[in-house]
């Protein structure tokens, strides 16, 4: 009902019918696109991760670069699967680079990607806060990219809906279920919080449905507070994934739903209503040496003492509003001799790796293995790493400020 709901809204206010959805996060199933089928919409989107665990392949450009269309018990829907790695590159990297190298960048994959044929690119960004981290908003990004594309004869800036009527759509019977996010619901369930926030939903919409004599604007307001409670975005915040100031009030709102629900029926709220559901939960780790350390470069935990006495720093693994993907590295261990830094990195996508002094670059040498090991003079009390990927700029560790040996 909240898809229906949601277009008519939007027909009432811009005096269009909308014919097209992205759902929350790119999340499909097979019945949540019978029901936006059901509400009148023409065509959904989502991620090609979701497109590779559908056919069973990997969703290498040619697969990802034409559209498809959903048929089941006689309804139908066009899809499109946005390229994640490209729509990620604009979402979640080029605000670090000059706006004229990032648009040619992201051109310059594009060409490669489409190899000569003709090719519909899906470029979707899930993230209504990308802008903000751009020079001036994105605008020197997106005249320079749009500039480009003008100006390139093999180039052409589509609507969907120019594009579909261009394209054959090919045909598929059914739809893994997942999100844009590592092609599953994982955000959303399996967690203990995000388990008992659902246990919860589910014990108040059985109260509404078996409720007895209810006066009608009564029943009326119950059933408004569990679809609000209905949202996804109350469960991005449950769960070990992401973090905000302002958790233990989402977390209020939401037991205040349906808390609301119960009161609305004249029934009493369960007592878990009135606990949190939010449990503690880890940020960033910082624990300095304890001791001097030498260590072996050679790629491997050479024995326990190695970097026993290390200090040790794993970044908040939580994103916040913005999904952004795998963090850079998951631990961080840091020592010195009094002439050396060491460092060692675990959990590490294979990049380029440096050690940066806050008075500038050093020569570094690097043992990768099953954890990665580093080594530079020592050139300071205060260091960081930077880590470069895919010819991008260098995203450092800390994000934000120095390491203090």
């Amino acid at each position: 009902e909240q898809l229906c709901r949601a277009k008519s809204y939007l027909r009432h206010k811009l005096g269009v019918e909308p014919t097209v959805l992205w759902p929350s996060e790119g999340s499909v199933s097979d019945e949540a696109l019978g029901l936006a089928a059901d509400c009148g919409f023409q065509w959904a989107a989502s991620d090609n991760g979701v497109l590779a665990r559908t056919l069973n392949r990997d969703a290498w450009p040619e697969v990802t670069y034409q559209p498809y269309e959903w048929h089941q018990h006689g309804r139908s829907m066009k899809l499109l699967f946005r390229d994640h790695f490209l729509s990620d590159l604009i979402g979640f990297s080029y605000q670090r680079s000059p706006a004229a190298d990032a648009a040619e960048h992201f051109l310059t994959q594009i060409r490669n990607n489409a190899g000569g044929r003709d090719a519909l690119v899906p470029i979707i960004l899930d993230g209504e806060n990308a802008w903000e981290w751009y020079d001036a908003n994105g605008r020197p990004f997106l005249r320079e990219l749009y500039r480009r594309i003008a100006e390139s004869p093999d180039l052409e800036a589509l609507t969907v809906s120019e594009a579909l009527a261009k394209f054959s759509a090919h045909p598929l019977g059914d739809i893994f279920p997942g999100s844009w996010i590592n092609a599953n619901f994982d955000i959303w369930i399996g967690a203990e919080e995000d388990n008992q926030a659902w246990e919860l939903l589910l014990d108040a919409r059985r109260a509404y449905d078996e409720a007895g004599d209810v006066p009608e604007d009564m029943r009326k307001l119950a059933y408004e507070e569990l679809q609000i409670a209905e949202g996804s975005d109350w469960n991005w915040w449950y769960g070990p994934e992401h973090g905000s100031d302002n958790r233990a009030e989402f977390d209020q709102l939401y037991r205040d739903h349906l808390t609301n629900v119960y009161r609305a029926l004249s029934l009493t709220p369960p007592e878990a209503l009135a606990r949190p559901i939010l449990k503690s939960q880890e940020g960033e780790l910082h624990e300095r040496p304890a001791n001097p350390i030498h260590a072996t470069l050679d790629g491997e935990v050479t024995s326990y003492f190695e970097w026993l006495g290390a200090g040790h720093y794993r970044p908040d693994l939580r994103s916040g509003a913005m999904h952004g993907g795998a963090p850079p590295l998951h631990d961080l261990y840091y020592g010195t001799d009094g002439t050396n830094l060491y460092v060692r990195i675990d959990g590490a996508a294979e990049a380029g790796i440096a050690i940066e002094f806050e008075s500038g670059p050093v020569e570094t040498q690097i043992a990768a293995g099953r954890i990665i090991e580093l080594r530079a003079p020592l050139a300071g009390q205060r260091f960081r790493v930077a880590l470069s990927m895919n010819g991008l700029p260098p995203v450092t560790v800390p994000a934000q400020g120095w390491i203090e040996l």
